[in-house]
């Protein structure tokens, strides 16, 4: 009975950091209201996207009075073999506007480090409400694993033996590392939404 209370527990923790997710399975959204007009909203999130980017016309592909559209990307720092590794997260992120209220569309497209592509099946593992168990976990990761070693060249029976060498031995810790990873996940994409909302319905100076 504590074991099944400390899981909802545990879980309840994670699933306050996250986002709605979208009906694709494929990131976030929310709605927010707002006091603004269609046109003041949009001048808003322009100036945030002013504020967070380099170079505004660089990373907006689509800009219209009702609907904005952005690729850029955001640091999330993650656990890797016991190692401190800052993951690069591609993303589309989409502002809908109408009146009295705006929609955040946000959807990760690729993951990078140092400037080479990490499979994308290991971070959709985070864009779920549910936490995997240890059990289902190990088995996701191996099959994962088994992918990525395959791609790299080798055969199905050398890259089970690689498996069995580099990752079951880690199953304890690697599942550690996935609960830590969700967090520091769901606390980027929620911090993402927070800040983007806090920004357009601040109130003015009045100066």
């Amino acid at each position: 009975m504590k074991k099944i209370l400390l899981l909802l527990l545990v879980t309840a923790l994670f699933q306050v950091n996250a986002q709605k997710i979208n009906d694709d399975g494929n990131g976030y959204f929310e709605v927010y209201n707002t006091d603004l007009t269609i046109k003041d909203a949009n001048q808003k999130v322009v100036e945030w996207i002013a504020e967070n980017y380099k170079s505004a016309k660089d990373v907006i592909q689509l800009s219209t009075e009702k609907k904005i559209i952005l690729k850029g990307n955001f640091l999330v720092p993650m656990m890797a073999n016991n190692l401190n590794v800052d993951y690069r997260v591609h993303k589309t992120l989409t502002f809908s506007f109408r009146d009295g209220r705006y929609k955040i569309d946000l959807v990760p497209t690729r993951i990078s480090y140092n400037g080479t592509d990490v499979d994308v099946k290991q971070f959709s593992q985070f864009i779920t409400d549910e936490i995997m168990s240890k059990e289902y976990f190990t088995e996701y990761s191996i099959e994962a694993a088994k992918d990525s070693f395959i791609k790299m060249g080798y055969s199905e029976k050398k890259a089970q033996k690689m498996v069995e060498k580099y990752l079951l031995p880690l199953t304890d810790i690697n599942y550690e590392g996935y609960l830590s990873n969700r967090k520091e996940w769901n606390n980027s994409i929620k911090a993402t939404f927070e800040n983007i909302n806090e920004f357009v319905n601040e109130s003015e100076d009045d100066w």
